[in-house]
């Protein structure tokens, strides 16, 4: 299967299989995406309890006929993973993530997770950080409006984008 920086395809279809069929309320999977696959604490993945959305997927573009937020029923599992990098580091920038083609790699892999996210009435958001493929707002807007789908979001912490220099 697809593999992009360390976590395959697989590896998220395989999570998927083994959810139960119902979750606890207000839990959230996270999955990391980049060479470096284990956790600040060397743990790998590791599992959040949030609430980010209230039990409604919102979607604040046009709507239907272009009137505001088209409210959907919140699916039953989340999946965030970090946002796609080539370097061996999380946090380490790589110039090769400037590429659209790394940009084109983190969609073609999360286009190949779409049927089984369908499958098992899942979401996978993707949480960016300046140092990845779509570390910046606009490489991450421009991802998600050409996803165009809600399977697919963000887990956005906007301090993420800011770049040592400027803390």
């Amino acid at each position: 299967s697809r593999s992009l920086s360390g976590v395959c395809a697989d590896d998220i279809i395989g999570l998927l299989d083994a959810l139960p069929s119902n979750p606890p309320e207000n839990t959230l999977l996270l999955a990391p995406l980049s060479d470096a696959t284990t956790d600040d604490d060397g743990s790998g993945s590791s599992c959040s309890h949030a609430d980010h959305d209230h039990g409604h997927a919102h979607d604040h573009g046009h709507g239907a006929h272009g009137h505001g937020a088209i409210h959907r029923p919140a699916p039953k599992w989340t999946i965030v993973t970090w946002s796609g990098t080539l370097s061996g580091n999380l946090f380490t920038p790589h110039p090769g993530n400037l590429n659209p083609g790394a940009v084109a790699e983190v969609a073609e892999w999360a286009d190949s997770l779409l049927p089984y996210l369908n499958q098992r009435d899942a979401r996978l958001l993707f949480k960016p950080h300046y140092a990845h493929a779509l570390g910046s707002p606009n490489a991450l807007l421009t991802f998600l409006s050409q996803r165009n789908n809600p399977r697919f979001g963000t887990a956005l912490d906007f301090c993420n984008f800011l770049t040592p220099k400027n803390f």
